[in-house]
């Protein structure tokens, strides 16, 4: 969404974990599926910076289900993206 967006410049070690997996969505297309769908609240024709964190149930079949939280910008709403996952972890122990 900005001029350096680009996938040569993203760092893919800056979330090292082997239950991550990075990918890159050159043409956009989650988040311009998630902006024709208001019903998710961010108000972007395409979301960028956005962070959606679901649960270990969670599926896709027409809609992505069992949304825990989410919020943009990540760095704007990084407080409550910490609490949710800590509360998430918390309840898988």
């Amino acid at each position: 969404m900005v001029a350096t967006d680009k996938r040569d410049y993203w760092d893919g070690s800056l979330i090292d974990d082997p239950r991550v997996t990075h990918f890159w969505d050159e043409a956009k297309r989650i988040g311009r599926w998630f902006g024709a769908h208001p019903d998710y609240g961010n108000g972007s024709a395409v979301w960028w910076d956005t962070y959606l964190l679901y649960g270990p149930d969670a599926s896709w079949e027409q809609d992505p289900s069992d949304l825990i939280s989410m919020g943009h910008t990540v760095l704007m709403t990084r407080d409550d993206l910490l609490r949710d996952l800590e509360r998430l972890q918390a309840g898988s122990e």
